[in-house]
């Protein structure tokens, strides 16, 4: 627990272990320090999010125990700035799940940006070759199993299913936050909605 000493209108740091005159060290903050002038500082979260204020100041309240840190406002940024925020924060969780695992045919396989290239080149081998019949894929589930063409191109079309599904999600999040008319509605919406 981090102690504070007001000193006119300046907060300044304790020592966590405070040497009194009489030589006795405070090891109780709570019920000792304010005999002291010594108080504790309770810092309120400031809000959620912080993109939504160009200039925040911290705003001290004194009790005889604690001070208080609150946050106040000074200026809103504008909602179709705000609305734009919330779609790069949506977009950011939506590329993390994409590169996210997905199954198919009882096996669970990754779909990272090394992943999604390794596809990329197998499909382009098995059309460009067509007496290739297998592959070995690695999977995140049982290691490297062979897949035959048509089991690969059920894996192809189960990572275009979870592909589309992810980037639905997305668009439809993106659409919610462009009807918004507050900053609030914005904040409500999140990728689990």
């Amino acid at each position: 627990m981090d102690i504070y000493k007001l000193e006119g209108n300046m907060l300044k740091l304790a020592p966590q272990n405070i040497v009194l005159d009489s030589g006795e060290t405070i090891l109780n903050f709570n019920t000792v320090a304010n005999n002291y002038g010594y108080k504790k500082l309770i810092s309120e979260p400031q809000p959620l999010y912080n993109e939504r204020y160009q200039n925040l100041q911290p705003v001290y309240e004194e009790t005889d125990t604690h001070i208080i840190e609150k946050w106040q406002v000074l200026e809103t940024i504008s909602l179709e700035e705000y609305k734009q925020l919330k779609i790069n924060e949506l977009e950011a969780i939506y590329n993390e799940y994409l590169k996210g695992d997905f199954e198919s045919q009882g096996y669970t396989f990754g779909y990272s940006e090394q992943a999604q290239a390794n596809f990329t080149k197998a499909t382009a081998l098995f059309n460009s070759f067509p007496e290739k019949i297998d592959t070995p894929w690695k999977t995140k589930s049982h290691g490297v199993i062979l897949l035959t063409r048509e089991k690969y191109m059920q894996v192809i079309l189960d990572a275009e299913n979870h592909e589309m599904f992810t980037l639905g999600k997305f668009w439809n999040l993106e659409h919610l936050v462009d009807m918004c008319k507050s900053h609030d509605e914005v904040d409500s919406i999140n990728w689990n909605n």
